[in-house]
């Protein structure tokens, strides 16, 4: 009877030291929670006050006004093969269009993308607090990804999203493929990117000590088959119209030694070397070239280098930064070389790489932060820059228009131009290249014969065609004293209205003449 006294409250005491353990790990959680939250909440508000700041340009308002401009989804489909991007993006901004006619309709949807973005990062991920600063700072997570309302930024949350289900959830194969399915519907970049992770992902199943289960084999069978038609169905929807203009976008260009040095530069070098100059914003070699081409490949040894050194031990973690880059060089040499926004396809696979990892060791070594903080360099830079000059002058065009009551009247551009003000003003402007009116861009093939010296021939022939005696024309620099004279000999008058110069972007400052029939 006494032992059994003794035995109770030794039951008791382990009873409550359970119950103890359990709540003060509760309790870690939610401080810990709190912790993430307060140290990301600057980082989000910052991005919530870039974006509003941002005046949005073509790429941006064109896909838009396609979706908006689309009766149903078959028109949609229809024009994304003119679009050079799969679908989902443009699936999203159709629905926003259902609901409202304005651009901001998408800026909300970027905040939706951003904010869940930065809330992954900074409450779910395996990283630091010190390692969370570097990647917010990041130029890809800071800028590029997040401020800008483009599918870069789907294609990004997918990936954080796969990243926590990849690295918690290991097991379920068949949700992780249907991420990246998704992600391959959402940009080309996508298709590589999640290629890559795919690979990386069947290489980790089938290379795992244990045999799998049959389970994990109909998960990985299904997974397989779910991913491989999603994909099939993505490349189906950018695949070119047959009518598509290719001016001034890539024609296959499988070149010489330099263009793939070139490519491999850009793709390995730049996503941590970002050159961002004013006035110039995606121009990564302004001035010399082959002066910024030498110094990039001088260095590129040691980053590929601090790659090996960093994953030497993970081959899956080599494997997936192997694919994504030869990949992406192989698309950059054979169809398009591409911009900044897309040579972060190498800076998302390594924060895919450097996020797996992080799961196994309990900090990240030296090179890692080197490369991280050098993208932050590149993100406090732009996001400097995004304050000194406005990225793009469409809307304040826009409004200047519609302060002055010239945004009913005519309105003439060449499309690369108008295209962002047309999408603006939700109305239809001329464009010389297709010699047609359009709300929107289209890739078409009316626009592939058309030069810049062909401005004033066609500009002169605008008023007949339209039965009008003036309009307003739009272009994104000065006439030449050439063009001028041109227009006037053919007995019309050119007066310049306003300009709106400076932009971040170099294609998106605008400059408004007035065109008026001056026949004696």
């Amino acid at each position: 009877m006494k032992t059994a006294m003794k035995i109770q409250p030794s039951a008791q005491s382990k009873e409550r030291s359970r119950i103890g353990c359990e709540v003060e790990v509760e309790q870690q959680t939610a401080h810990t929670t709190l912790f993430n939250l307060l140290l990301t909440a600057p980082f989000l508000v910052l991005f919530l006050v870039q974006l509003l700041h941002h005046e949005m340009w073509r790429d941006e308002l064109n896909a838009f006004g396609i979706a908006r401009a689309s009766p149903n989804l078959s028109t949609l489909f229809h024009r994304v093969h003119y679009e050079g991007h799969p679908w989902l993006w443009y699936l999203m901004l159709w629905v926003v269009s259902r609901l409202t006619t304005s651009p901001i309709g998408m800026k909300v949807l970027q905040v939706v993308i951003g904010t869940a973005i930065y809330l992954v990062i900074g409450l779910v991920s395996p990283f630091s607090r010190v390692e969370k600063v570097l990647i917010f700072l990041s130029y890809f997570i800071s800028f590029e990804y997040t401020v800008l309302s483009r599918m870069y930024g789907l294609v990004l949350l997918l990936l954080l999203i796969y990243l926590r289900q990849r690295a918690v959830h290991p097991q379920r194969f068949f949700g992780s493929s249907l991420l990246l399915g998704l992600m391959a519907s959402a940009d080309m970049m996508g298709i590589l990117l999640s290629g890559a992770l795919f690979i990386e992902a069947s290489f980790s199943a089938l290379k795992a000590p244990a045999r799998m289960s049959a389970e994990r084999t109909r998960q990985f069978a299904y997974g397989s088959t779910a991913y491989a038609a999603m994909t099939a169905f993505s490349v189906l929807s950018l695949f070119p119209a047959r009518d598509m203009s290719w001016r001034p976008t890539a024609h296959l260009s499988a070149g010489t030694l330099l263009h793939l040095l070139n490519a491999t530069v850009r793709y390995i070098m730049l996503p941590y070397f970002p050159i961002i100059q004013p006035g110039s914003f995606w121009n990564a070699f302004p001035g010399d070239p082959n002066r910024h081409l030498a110094f990039l490949a001088a260095l590129l040894p040691f980053v590929v280098a601090a790659y090996y050194f960093l994953l030497r031990q993970h081959p899956n973690l080599l494997l997936l930064m192997g694919v994504t880059i030869v990949s992406s060089i192989a698309f950059a040499d054979l169809v398009y070389m591409g911009y900044l926004r897309h040579y972060g396809i190498t800076f998302l696979a390594f924060l895919a790489a450097v996020w797996l990892l992080r799961t196994q060791i309990p900090r990240l070594p030296g090179m890692a932060y080197a490369l991280i903080g050098l993208t932050a360099v590149g993100g406090i830079y732009a996001g400097f820059q995004a304050w000194q000059r406005p990225f793009s002058n469409a809307e304040s065009t826009a409004k200047w228009l519609i302060a002055n009551h010239l945004d009913a009247g005519p309105l003439v551009g060449t499309d690369f131009v108008v295209a962002s003000i047309a999408v603006l003003l939700n109305r239809p402007i001329y464009m010389l290249d297709c010699s047609c009116s359009e709300r929107f861009l289209l890739f078409s093939n009316p626009r592939e014969w058309y030069t810049e010296s062909q401005i004033p021939s066609r500009l002169v022939a605008v008023p007949g065609i339209l039965q009008i005696s003036q309009l307003v024309y739009l272009g994104n620099r000065p006439f030449t004293s050439t063009e001028e004279s041109g227009i006037r000999s053919h007995g019309f008058s050119v007066k310049a209205l306003a300009s709106f110069i400076g932009a971040q972007e170099e294609e998106e400052n605008f400059y408004a003449y007035q065109i008026r029939v001056d026949r004696k």
